[in-house]
């Protein structure tokens, strides 16, 4: 089967405006949050504040093996049509309940996240085309296709939210509609890289049912740590700098920009000549170290920002690099399942950093950092056993 690279464009899309809709979120929910927005004041707003961003996530997942099965049945791309419409309506949903009611918002959120489980369609094909053609690079622009999403989320946060914060929402609406008439317009589902491709439900714990339990938690704990250092570190920066929602959002914005660097630059250039295994600990180290030393950073200037920046080159070397750990090990015939499987813990990863940050920061704001700088540094002491053994 042959594939072009334009045919993974859509499918990269998609992923990216999946995430760019989360990263917006964390922006402008915690600055929200932090305001008395929503109804909710006192310390009680962290832990409602990560239930609000746990949704998406959990809606994702909970999603993901219904639209497998309607992706099978009735095809793919009939199926990622009307998900990407749903989804277009639930970001609608979410600008026009924002300020005005909690749960409708919840609602909103989580309907949202279940339209956007079709990033599965887009993550399996890309896996399948990516193993055809012996190219782990190709998934690995998956997590780069993220890095530019929490790059230009917040952005779009910084100019529009400001004024509404509602319409950043709205915007997204927008795009995927443009997206779904230009792939009608130009028969751009024609070309996805398909076609015959089987989608597979396949089970969360399908890497641990075939025993490769290390991988597993190795993965889980990269995973964790770092979406639970997205959910975190905003937080920590408006309590103590006291931002506003434009400042807030810039400042997640330059964190973006060395994960995009390092991703796209630098990690691909240190695998050739070193090793999946010695990159990913590297990276896990300095996000580890790092997110311990940024609770203690009370002044907003030159040490915070070495700080976040280096927690953001961490973050580029290790994200591109997750799943190729998991491919590395498995055997040939069962690398694609466990692969697809690696995807679904992206997800269950983002959704339970989400509420466990909320539950943590109640009892304690700088708890959360502490927490998943110690799962960094755990991912990192099982790379160097790995390591030293080989």
């Amino acid at each position: 089967m042959q594939f072009k690279k334009l045919n993974l464009f859509p499918l990269y899309a998609v992923i990216f405006v999946a995430f760019l809709g989360y990263s917006m979120m964390i922006a402008i929910f915690t600055s929200l949050a932090s305001q008395g927005s929503f109804k909710i004041t006192g310390d009680l707003r962290q832990f409602w504040l990560g239930f609000l961003l746990a949704l998406y996530p959990l809606g994702q997942c909970l999603g993901r093996p219904f639209i497998l099965k309607l992706a099978n049945y009735y095809g793919k791309n009939r199926v990622y049509f009307i998900s990407l419409i749903f989804t277009a309506i639930g970001y609608v949903c979410i600008g026009t309940s924002i300020d005005k009611n909690f749960i409708a918002l919840s609602v909103s959120v989580f309907f949202t996240g279940l339209s956007e489980s079709n990033i599965t369609i887009a993550a399996q094909t890309v896996t399948h085309v990516s193993l055809s053609l012996k190219r782990p690079e190709l998934i690995s622009r998956i997590e780069g296709s993220i890095a530019c999403a929490f790059f230009a989320g917040p952005l779009l946060s910084a100019w529009k939210a400001p004024i509404n914060p509602s319409r950043p929402f709205f915007i997204v609406a927008g795009i995927l509609i443009v997206i779904c008439v230009s792939f009608v317009i130009r028969r751009l589902f024609s070309r996805l890289p398909e076609i015959s491709i089987k989608m597979n439900d396949v089970s969360p714990f399908k890497t641990w049912q075939l025993g490769y339990i290390a991988p597993f938690i190795l993965n889980f704990a990269l995973y964790f740590s770092i979406f639970g250092f997205f959910r975190a570190y905003p937080l920590h920066l408006d309590y103590y700098f006291n931002m506003d929602i434009r400042t807030l959002s810039l400042s997640i914005t330059g964190v973006s920009v060395p994960i995009i660097l390092v991703t796209f630059l630098v990690t691909h250039r240190l695998v050739k000549r070193f090793s999946e295994h010695k990159v990913a600990a590297t990276g896990a180290l300095i996000i580890g170290v790092f997110m311990l030393l940024l609770p203690l950073i009370k002044t907003f200037g030159i040490l915070l920002w070495i700080c976040l920046i280096l927690i953001g080159a961490g973050i580029g070397l290790c994200l591109p690099v997750a799943p190729m750990l998991i491919a590395k090990v498995v055997r040939r015939w069962e690398r694609e399942p466990v692969t697809e499987n690696d995807e679904s813990w992206v997800l269950i990863s983002e959704a339970i950093s989400s509420f466990v940050g909320g539950i943590l920061g109640f009892i304690l704001l700088d708890l959360p950092l502490f927490v998943f700088a110690g799962f960094a540094l755990f991912a990192f002491s099982c790379l160097l056993i790995k390591i030293m053994k080989t």
